[in-house]
């Protein structure tokens, strides 16, 4: 008997999770900035509620976000 073919699957890239300040650090930007860019900036990456206290942002999420913020201008 043949062995199957091995299937390749593609890597996924896994989030990239951080709380509020470093994500706001990675930025460059306020802790609030980031907080108002969070509730009124177009299609900017809503945050994660990993827990009843901790929120999370996704930074490839946000990553996508600003280069299409390059493209677009």
């Amino acid at each position: 008997m043949q062995k199957a073919a091995q299937q390749i699957v593609p890597t996924i890239n896994q989030p990239r999770l951080e709380r509020p300040r470093p994500t706001a650090d990675y930025l460059r930007i306020s802790l609030s900035t980031l907080w108002h860019w969070s509730k009124t900036k177009d299609g900017f990456p809503r945050p994660i509620k990993a827990g009843q206290r901790v929120t999370l942002f996704d930074l490839n999420a946000i990553d996508a976000w600003l280069q299409n913020q390059r493209e677009v201008a």
